[in-house]
């Protein structure tokens, strides 16, 4: 009897490990196309530590963006992240669709007017734009790019899905840029503490319009990142990519749940040898 008894607990912790193994894979299958790029400098004008991130990611076959000013004290308007430019591997520039534009959790809008339109649900659509092509300035090499600002490369109609909630209709300004979410909002200019609302932190885009078995990790390239209102304010150029939500290898993961059923099996096997007491 102990011998049935020990052997279902082996054939019960089989049989978790295989469901523990499916998990992984399925969870790595899940999040393998997620990739980080991140760059950092410092503002000349103001000295003001800047740094920025967007991840990107597909998410039920669309690709989603996430936009961040992960930087320091936010002091004039070129410390503002107004746009984003990157290069899709397999897309022509302006071949993806925007769908939306939503405030990130954890993020929040800061400095909103008596006057202004509050974003619905974190809708802040109507006040970033996406366009294809390749800007002026050498350092934004990829053909496809997103902006909260005219930059005079945007400055049409924002096309992500939304009302107007600030200033004119067309993208143009500061309002509704990402400032960071370490920024003393008492400390600046004017024109940074209260003149135009910004986004604190974060903004996810989501577009349509991806080939089939498109992959962020091996597809995404040129991404750089724009502050302020002019092109001749600061760049950033990302180098170094970073894949996000790292799971261990399902070989790993099969080769420790072998090794652990065959220790369970050398124990019952060494019970067995030994003479009774």
């Amino acid at each position: 009897m102990k011998r049935i008894g020990t052997l279902r607990a082996l054939v019960t912790l089989t049989v978790a490990l295989v469901l523990l193994l499916g998990g992984i894979v399925e969870s790595s299958h899940a999040k393998a196309a997620s990739i980080l790029f991140t760059a950092s400098g410092t503002n000349g004008a103001t000295g003001a530590s800047l740094k920025a991130s967007a991840e990107f990611d597909v998410v039920a076959g669309n690709l989603q963006v996430a936009l961040s000013n992960i930087g320091g004290d936010v002091l004039a308007p070129s410390d503002i992240l107004t746009g984003m430019f990157f290069t899709g591997a397999g897309i022509a520039p302006g071949g993806l669709t925007p769908l939306s534009a939503i405030i990130a959790a954890g993020s929040s809008v800061v400095f909103p007017g008596a006057a202004d339109v509050l974003p619905v649900a974190g809708n802040v659509g109507g006040e970033w734009e996406y366009k294809g092509g390749v800007p002026t300035p050498a350092i934004h090499t990829g053909n496809q790019g997103i902006g909260s600002s005219g930059l005079d490369h945007f400055g049409s109609t924002p096309n992500f899905g939304g009302p107007n909630l600030d200033g004119p209709t067309a993208v143009d300004g500061l309002q509704y840029g990402l400032t960071s979410l370490v920024d003393d909002l008492n400390t600046g200019n004017k024109k940074v503490k209260g003149k135009e609302p910004f986004v604190r932190h974060s903004v996810v885009f989501l577009f349509t319009g991806l080939a089939g078995g498109f992959n962020p990790m091996t597809d995404i390239s040129n991404v750089s990142f724009q502050y302020g209102t002019a092109f001749g304010e600061p760049a950033l150029t990302s180098l170094t990519p970073t894949p996000q939500s790292v799971v261990p290898e399902p070989t790993s993961v099969a080769l420790f749940g072998i090794g652990m059923v065959c220790c369970a099996a050398y124990r019952i096997r060494r019970r067995k040898k030994m003479p009774a007491a």
